[in-house]
C-alpha cells in the first residue's frame, strides 16, 4: 500500500506544478483557478511536513477538482470569505509571476474579462 500512496501523492506534485505554472502561464487565469492550484501546493507541501500517510493524496486529488470547480466559486461570492481568498490567491500569484511584467498581467486580465463580458452578451442574445 506504501507503493500506491508514494505514486498518489507523485501524481498530486505533478498537479501542483502544472496548475502552477498554469497560473504563470495564463495571465488571465480566475480565482478559481488559482485557488485549485494553491490547493493542490498546499496539499503537496502538507503531506509529508505532518508526516501524514501517503495516501491521503488519493482523495485529495479528487476533492482539489473539486474544490477548484464547484466549491471556490461559490465561496468567493461570499463577501468576507471572497476578501480572505482575493488576498490569499493574490499572493500566491505575485509569488508565482515574480518576473513577470505587470502591464502583461493587466492586459491579459483585461482581455480575460472582456471575453467573459463577451460571452455573458452572447448568452442573452441566444434567450
Amino acid at each position: 500500500m506504501d507503493i500506491v500512496g508514494y505514486v498518489g501523492y507523485a501524481v498530486l506534485v505533478i498537479l501542483a506544478i502544472i496548475w502552477t505554472i498554469g497560473v504563470r502561464a495564463q495571465l488571465g487565469a480566475g480565482t478559481h483557478t488559482i485557488v485549485g492550484a494553491l490547493y493542490f501546493v498546499i496539499g503537496a507541501i502538507v503531506i509529508p511536513v505532518f508526516n501524514v500517510n501517503m495516501l491521503h493524496a488519493l482523495w485529495v486529488i479528487p476533492i482539489g477538482f473539486l474544490f477548484s470547480g464547484i466549491i471556490a466559486p461559490i465561496l468567493i461570492r461570499i463577501p468576507i470569505l471572497s476578501f480572505l481568498i482575493r488576498l490569499v490567491a493574490g499572493i500566491f500569484t505575485g509569488a508565482v509571476r515574480i518576473g513577470v511584467p505587470r502591464q502583461k498581467i493587466e492586459e491579459a486580465q483585461a482581455a480575460s474579462m472582456q471575453s467573459s463580458i463577451d460571452e455573458g452578451f452572447d448568452k442573452e442574445e441566444d434567450d
